[in-house]
């Protein structure tokens, strides 16, 4: 009976020792298996935290292209402007030169009908002054005094006939 006894504490000590060695050798199995784990887990985390930096940056990216662009299509608007703007000094420039061009034949005119009645007053007065019998060196102080220069520019007016 004690010699049972002993025999089946024996097996039962055996049967635990094994028991022992094949639960201490799946734990180190698990743990193995659990450091992968956590290996992987540390890895998807950065994965997980590159995506989202990358995901980040490429909205602002986004917001930034949204802001040239719109930007460009203020640039060009303001070039068109300008483009048109030039365009128009160029034909406001070319006007005036018209306008100048106008003016100064306007004052050419003018000029010559102001010498032609000047001209004109002078020789009937010479002849009026030779028909009253007045002397050449006469005439010739006269007319030096009647050809002095009008003021510049002149009205035109109609000479009435003598």
């Amino acid at each position: 009976m004690l010699q049972d006894e002993i025999f089946i504490l024996k097996r039962s000590l055996y049967e635990s020792e094994f028991e022992f060695r094949r639960l201490k050798a799946s734990y180190q199995m698990l743990s193995l298996e659990c450091d992968e784990l956590k290996a992987k887990n540390v890895s998807y985390n950065r994965r997980i935290s590159t995506t989202e930096k990358v995901t980040s940056e490429l909205e602002d990216c986004k917001c930034s292209k949204i802001e040239l662009e719109e930007k460009n299509l203020r640039l060009q608007w303001n070039l068109t402007i300008k483009e048109a703007s030039c365009h128009n000094n160029a034909q406001l420039k070319y006007e005036v030169a018209q306008i100048k061009d106008w003016h100064l034949r306007i004052l050419e005119g003018m000029l010559c009908a102001n010498l032609f009645w000047s001209s004109l007053r002078t020789l009937r007065l010479s002849n009026k002054l030779i028909a009253s019998g007045i002397s050449s060196e006469k005439l010739l102080l006269d007319k030096s005094m009647l050809s002095s220069k009008p003021k510049f520019p002149m009205l035109l007016v109609n000479e009435p006939e003598i």
